[in-house]
């Protein structure tokens, strides 16, 4: 997920932080506002062309999600993040995340979701790694179609480094059936989250979402997101 300090733009993936007893739909999310964790700037060059903050999101829920909050990741660099939206839930499939994204193998999938996974569970660590998780995210989603400029170079070489993680042989890569739950609407950001089993019937609880609730206070938020 990312956003523009001045622009506010901003594209997201997710991972839920949601408390026990959620009892909204299973098939969409409502959300009012977000903040970004550790944001930093980046000019993306391709395959699309824009200036913004890059790191997690966190989208705060409203109607019948009010008082629910959920971290998300970026997967969609061409569609701006609305301050508010409905979002359909399902698994992302080798299709993609839709629109002008790209199709996706199922290793990308995984790749993806252990990327999120450990992004979410190491968040805190460095302040570099909510920005890491995120160029990493569009590393293995666009590959070589993916061009940046503008990231410090310990920011870059900890994405590379995250990236060779999930990797055959890389010591994040022993998630088989890390699949990504895909939150989409028109005209907004597509986001997913990481989903350790093929989504249900409802939208999963996750115990590494749980257990961040308690560090969201310690997050540095940020407004005017693209991603």
């Amino acid at each position: 997920m990312y956003s523009a300090r001045v622009t506010f733009l901003g594209l997201f993936t997710s991972l839920a932080v949601l408390p026990i007893g959620w009892s909204a739909s299973a098939s969409t999310f409502q959300y009012e506002g977000y903040t970004v964790a550790n944001a930093q700037v980046i000019q993306v060059q391709a395959p699309n062309n824009i200036a913004l903050e890059i790191g997690q999101i966190t989208l705060h829920g409203a109607g019948v999600d009010a008082g629910q909050s959920i971290a998300v990741w970026c997967l969609d660099i061409f569609n701006l993040l609305t301050t508010s939206a409905t979002f359909n839930v399902g698994p992302l499939t080798t299709a993609g995340a839709g629109g002008s994204n790209p199709t996706l193998s199922a290793a990308q999938i995984s790749e993806i979701g252990s990327l999120m996974m450990h992004g979410n569970a190491l968040i805190n660590s460095n302040t570099d790694v909510s920005a890491a998780t995120q160029l990493a995210i569009w590393t293995v989603e666009y590959g070589n179609a993916f061009k940046f400029s503008g990231a410090s170079s310990t920011l870059a070489a900890l994405a590379q480094q995250f990236v060779s993680n999930v990797m055959a042989g890389g010591q994040w890569n022993n998630c088989p059936t890390c699949a990504v739950t895909l939150f989409s609407s028109d005209g907004d950001q597509n986001k997913g989250q990481p989903s350790p089993v093929p989504l249900p019937g409802a939208l999963p609880l996750f115990a590494t979402g749980l257990g961040a609730l308690a560090l969201l206070g310690r997050r540095r938020r940020k407004r005017g997101t693209g991603g």
